[in-house]
């Protein structure tokens, strides 16, 4: 019994399926005629109307201009960059550049001192020792304790002794500024080793 029903059901599907097919190919078929060219006909009538009103313009383009090129008559004249004429303005005050020539003149004649052939960040300063009326600073470089007392150099910049106190030593330094003058600064060596 269930054969038979199979049986029928599947026969009852391939004739639906036959319709379907049918009408599948009917619409498809209407549709293709809808897309003949019996009906475009308003469209190319709009189409032509309106290429007939519009007109093309084109503008003349100017021919270019003839070009006329200006020969270079600064060749002979100076630089201006030139280091002749850069100099007198970058020059220094002529008192402020003799007085750092003349400090540099003054230390150059002296004889130079043992710590003056280490720079500052090498040394420490590791002690202060006080005798009435004068005090010395230990200061280590390179393992070596040195006695250095106010008047005496410390490092390669002319760093002259002016005051030892229990903490610090303060010098004063001779050395170029940025531009190119010479000029005295301010340094500490501090207890820690430090020079800022």
């Amino acid at each position: 019994m269930k054969e038979r029903l199979y049986r029928r059901f599947a026969s009852i599907g391939r004739a639906a399926l036959s319709i379907r097919g049918i009408l599948a190919a009917l619409v498809t078929g209407w549709a293709l005629a809808g897309c003949g060219s019996e009906g475009g006909g308003d469209v190319e009538d709009w189409m032509t109307q309106q290429r007939a009103r519009t007109s093309a313009r084109v503008e003349s383009v100017e021919p270019p201009r003839s070009f006329a090129p200006e020969p270079y008559t600064q060749a002979s004249a100076p630089d201006p960059f030139s280091p002749q004429r850069l100099a007198p303005a970058m020059a220094p005050e002529g008192g402020a550049a003799a007085a750092g020539a003349a400090l540099v003149a003054a230390e150059a004649r002296r004889r130079r001192q043992p710590l003056e052939d280490h720079p500052l960040e090498a040394m420490m300063l590791v002690g202060m020792l006080a005798r009435p009326g004068h005090r010395v600073a230990l200061i280590r470089v390179n393992g070596q304790v040195f006695q250095a007392g106010v008047g005496q150099y410390l490092g390669p910049h002319y760093g002259k002794i002016l005051r030892i106190t229990d903490s610090e030593v303060l010098l004063r330094e001779i050395v170029r500024d940025s531009q190119g003058l010479w000029v005295e600064r301010v340094v500490t060596l501090q207890a820690s080793g430090k020079s800022p």
